[in-house]
């Protein structure tokens, strides 16, 4: 199936749109928890790196013993 094309002023329009809407409903406690929200994603991101980084290093070294 095809994917349509957007032109850049419905793109922006949409976004524009969002703005609006995103502006009316966010209140104060939901600009914490969103920011709360933000800082432990880049907190998991993170800890997903690490793990990813420790998997490689061992399977580098199981990879020379076998």
């Amino acid at each position: 199936m095809a994917q349509r094309q957007y032109r850049s002023d419905e793109i922006i329009g949409k976004i524009q749109e969002a703005d609006v809407v995103f502006s009316q409903g966010m209140t104060v406690s939901h600009a914490r928890r969103l920011r709360e929200l933000e800082k432990e994603k880049a907190r998991l991101g993170r800890a997903a790196a690490e793990l990813m980084l420790e998997k490689l290093i061992l399977q580098e070294a199981a990879g020379r013993n076998f």
